[in-house]
């Protein structure tokens, strides 16, 4: 595993290659997979993005991905979907091509509440096989991908269509995935969200459950009760395994020293931070960071 040496942070970008914020009127953009890829000789750096998700759909060759901590191998009708924050990086195969879709936060919001808040838009990223609806889908983004580039009015209408229609195919593919994995469905599934998505904001401020469930608006035993049912974890072992990730994600991905990433992550005392990463991971930070190097 490649780490960049350096004590600069993980960047957050709009568009990979890009300094600037989102350069859009459009809450969508949608542009070919080789665009880019092959503008950076395929090999794209660890990065992240804050508000927007992106979804990677591949016609044409095949690459590897490390999303956080998970290796992945994209192939030829597959359908990658990176919700917001995680941190990823690319090697494609020369000539792959496909289509990226970028999906803005305000878009976004609105596609979950349409969708019931759907549990794919947040958390971990997640790899749909598109099998028979191949040529669905690649209706739907080349289709994306030409008003993207068009002027035509009310285009922003039809993609922002084009890409609910997208998420219900990713709704109804999850829902099957989920059925088949037994997972339960709950009504608690809205305040569970409502946790996350407070997590997501707050981890490197606020650990404690108590915080988190006064603002989703239940107890502290009601929100655990919520995420034992839900996640077969306690809301604390949540709200910790949200910190490791992000602690995991900086002693990979930059040089940063473990006592510069406890005070990014909200602990006043280093050597408590290294304890507190050692009891979840199993080894010390500086241990977890050389067993990554070596990989």
């Amino acid at each position: 595993m490649t780490n960049n040496n350096s004590h600069h942070p993980i960047p957050i970008t709009d568009f990979y290659g890009e300094s600037t914020a989102w350069p859009l009127e459009d809450m969508v953009h949608c542009e070919q997979l080789s665009l880019r890829s092959a503008l950076y000789d395929w090999q794209i750096k660890p990065h992240r993005h804050r508000d927007l998700m992106q979804m990677f759909f591949v016609l044409e060759g095949q690459g590897s991905a490390q999303v956080d901590n998970r290796s992945l191998l994209i192939s030829a009708g597959d359908l990658l979907v990176i919700p917001e924050q995680c941190v990823h990086t690319f090697r494609w195969e020369s000539g792959s091509n496909g289509y990226v879709l970028a999906v803005a936060r305000p878009l976004l919001k609105q596609l979950e509440k349409v969708l019931d808040d759907p549990s794919w838009t947040h958390g971990t990223a997640t790899t749909y096989s598109t099998g028979t609806d191949q040529n669905y889908l690649n209706d739907l983004l080349s289709s994306l991908n030409e008003e993207c580039s068009g002027k035509e009015i009310y285009r922003h209408l039809l993609m922002e269509n084009r890409v609910l229609s997208l998420g219900i195919w990713i709704t109804r593919k999850h829902a099957l995935m989920s059925e088949a994995e037994g997972q339960p469905e709950s009504r608690s599934e809205q305040r569970l969200k409502r946790f996350t998505d407070l997590l997501e904001s707050h981890f490197d401020q606020e650990h404690s459950v108590d915080w988190y469930a006064n603002n989703v608006g239940v107890t502290a035993a009601h929100l655990n009760e919520i995420c034992k049912k839900l996640r077969q974890q306690t809301a604390l072992s949540l709200i910790h395994q949200r910190v490791l990730t992000e602690a995991q994600r900086n002693l990979i991905f930059t040089g940063k020293s473990a006592a510069d990433i406890s005070h990014l992550l909200g602990f006043s005392d280093p050597a408590y931070f290294s304890r507190f990463f050692k009891r979840l991971c199993g080894v010390t930070p500086k241990q977890f960071r050389q067993s990554k190097m070596q990989d």
